[in-house]
């Protein structure tokens, strides 16, 4: 195995050069995954604000159907559609307005919280890519350390 001494210092060269490669890409495999959560959350919140408003288009023509069906009643029930009636009417299309707005505003919420996990997403990925890079440079400085003193010994 002597005849091994003098290759060590550049097989341990080597081997730290390769866990140093392998650490710089973990860093950017996981930039990587990443920025694909954040492009997936920015998705989620753009489909829960279409939702949100397809929900709204959806409440507003129940409503639409509610108030023909009260004003059938109360015609049928010899009620004009003046005064007391009118203010029925209008006080269901106030609260369908309030309806509509908490919808809205729900969706809004969620998709805002969705968005911050993008950013966050977007933002780990990075730290872990500058992690990884720091974590094989200092691989490779602290291997040629070591590789300058195993041939400063070894020149003695």
């Amino acid at each position: 195995m002597a005849f091994l001494a003098p290759a060590l210092p550049y097989i341990a060269a080597a081997t730290a050069a390769a866990g140093a490669y392998v650490q710089y890409r973990e860093g950017q495999t996981a930039k990587k995954i990443g920025k694909q959560q954040a492009a997936s959350r920015r998705e989620d919140a753009r489909i829960l604000r279409e939702n949100a408003e397809f929900e709204i288009e959806q409440q507003r023509e129940r409503v639409r159907r509610f108030k023909g069906t009260q004003k059938v009643s109360l015609l049928a029930s010899g009620v004009q559609l003046e005064g007391t009636a009118l203010d029925i009417l209008a006080d269901t299309e106030i609260q369908a307005q309030l309806d509509r707005d908490i919808i809205r505003r729900n969706a809004d919420l969620a998709a805002r919280g969705l968005e911050t996990q993008a950013r966050i997403s977007a933002f780990t990925g990075s730290e872990a890519a500058t992690a990884g890079s720091i974590r094989a440079g200092s691989t490779l400085l602290a291997s040629a350390g070591k590789f300058s003193k195993s041939k400063l010994l070894a020149s003695r």
